[in-house]
């Protein structure tokens, strides 16, 4: 018998950047996510907490693409993830990881920053200017010839962040961004989220208090749905 649909979540603008339609999603033989429906509109920011395990990694891993759907559709723009149509504007989703990317690797930070743009048919110039105006967005332009594996976790956050504003994202995927933080980084982190203008977000995280209810919507993650 076919679970009875449940209401899409409208959340914020009525222009949608991205629509989560009734998406189910096994690892193995475990149901992650489950007749998951939801709607993003440019702009909004919502929080999605659950448990470790609860699946909210994987709901971001789907909607970046990197993991297939049992059923359902993801789309943005009106592309359905996984298409050709949704290929060419994949950019405008960008992921903060846990711990910044690259952090193994003996780059400098503005080249850390750069790998945004890696494919982009943009100029020398071009890239230079998109990465000192995302390093500066993020308040990071202090920590451009500084070796990005050599930085603390909160620095590498702030590169993290300046790597999605120089791709031109218009949705932050946002992955425990605090964890392992100290509180005055974390404090530093929140304050540059919480100001980063005319760009939708979604955070998936365990902890309850870390972003305000009065400019972030709230939700819960249980037995692969949302409420």
């Amino acid at each position: 018998m076919v679970p009875p649909r449940p209401p899409t979540l409208y959340l914020g603008s009525s222009m949608n950047l991205m629509t989560i339609d009734s998406v189910h999603l096994s690892r193995g033989s475990r149901k992650v996510l489950e007749n998951l429906s939801m709607t993003v509109g440019a702009g909004d920011r919502i929080v999605i907490r659950g448990d470790n395990g609860s699946g909210k990694t994987s709901l971001l891993k789907a909607v970046l693409g990197l993991l297939s759907l049992d059923s359902g559709a993801i789309r943005l723009k009106n592309q359905v993830v996984g298409s050709r149509g949704w290929s060419a504007i994949r950019s405008s989703v960008a992921w903060v990881p846990q711990d910044g990317v690259l952090h193994r690797f003996p780059v400098a930070a503005e080249e850390a920053v750069a790998v945004g743009l890696a494919g982009s048919r943009l100029s020398r110039r071009q890239r230079h200017s998109r990465v000192k105006d995302a390093m500066e967005s993020a308040g990071a332009a202090h920590l451009a010839g500084r070796c990005f594996h050599r930085l603390s976790g909160g620095e590498r956050q702030r590169l993290s962040i300046a790597r999605c504003l120089a791709q031109g994202a218009e949705l932050l995927l946002l992955d425990e961004p605090a964890t392992a933080l100290d509180a005055d980084s974390r404090v530093r982190l929140m304050d540059l989220i919480n100001g980063l203008p005319d760009i939708a977000m979604i955070a998936v995280t365990h902890e309850d208090d870390l972003f305000p209810s009065a400019s972030w919507r709230h939700l819960r993650l249980e037995g692969g749905r949302l409420c």
